[in-house]
C-alpha cells in the first residue's frame, strides 16, 4: 500500500473506483473518529469553517449493487459500520476556503461563470485535489476526513428500505430528476 494511503480509512470491494475524479461527493468522517464537541451518534453536526453539515449513518447491512448495468453486478451483500456523511457535495464557497488556506491550484472552470456560483458543487476537481481538500479539513477541524467508498454513498442514498432511487422506487420524471441540460438560454430540460 501506499505511504500515503496508509492511514486512510476504505474498504476495497474491488470496483473500479475511478469516477471519483472529482469531488462531486460529499465528504465522511468514519465513526471511529467522532467529531470534537457535541456532536454525537444520531446527531449532525455542522464543521464550523467550512459550514459542512455532516449526518449521521447508522451503518447497517444492505444489498449493493443492481441488475440494469454490468458495472453494477453482482447484486451483493455489505455491512457498512455507523458514520458521518456530509449532507451536500462540497460547495465552490466550502472549496474555496480550501484554496485560500492552503494556496493549492484551482481547479479546471474554477472562474467559468457557469460553474462558479457560491453554492454550486465545485467541479473538475480531480481525485488528488480531493483527497488534499480532506486532509487539509482534517488537520484544520481535527476530525478524520475521507472521499466516501462506492458502498457508503451507496447505502446513504438506498436508506434502510433499500431504494431504487433516494426517492422510493418510482423511475425518474420531471419532478424528481434533471436528466439533461438544454444548450438554449442555460434553461434545464428534464427527461
Amino acid at each position: 500500500m501506499p505511504a500515503d494511503l496508509a492511514l486512510e480509512t476504505w474498504l476495497e470491494l474491488g470496483v473500479d473506483m475511478s469516477g471519483l475524479e472529482r469531488l462531486a461527493q460529499p465528504l465522511a468522517v468514519p465513526a471511529e473518529m467522532p467529531p470534537r464537541g457535541p456532536a454525537k451518534p444520531g446527531q449532525a453536526f455542522t464543521e464550523p469553517l467550512t459550514g459542512t453539515r455532516f449526518l449521521w449513518i447508522p451503518g447497517g447491512r444492505f444489498r449493493m449493487g443492481g441488475d440494469r448495468h454490468a458495472d453494477e453486478r453482482p447484486i451483493h451483500w455489505v455491512r457498512i459500520s455507523p458514520y458521518w456523511l456530509a449532507e451536500t457535495t462540497v460547495t465552490n464557497r466550502q472549496y474555496a476556503i480550501f484554496l485560500d488556506q492552503t494556496g493549492h491550484e484551482e481547479p479546471g472552470f474554477w472562474r467559468d461563470r457557469r460553474f462558479s456560483a457560491p453554492e454550486q458543487p465545485v467541479v473538475a476537481v480531480s481525485w488528488h485535489d480531493a483527497r488534499a481538500c480532506c486532509r487539509w479539513l482534517a488537520e484544520t477541524a481535527g476530525i478524520s476526513v475521507v472521499l466516501p467508498t462506492e458502498a457508503q454513498w451507496e447505502f446513504a442514498a438506498r436508506g434502510p428500505e433499500g431504494r431504487e432511487y433516494p426517492w422510493g422506487h418510482e423511475k425518474p420524471d420531471p419532478t424528481r430528476a434533471c436528466r439533461r441540460a438544454s444548450r438554449h438560454h442555460g434553461q434545464r430540460e428534464s427527461v
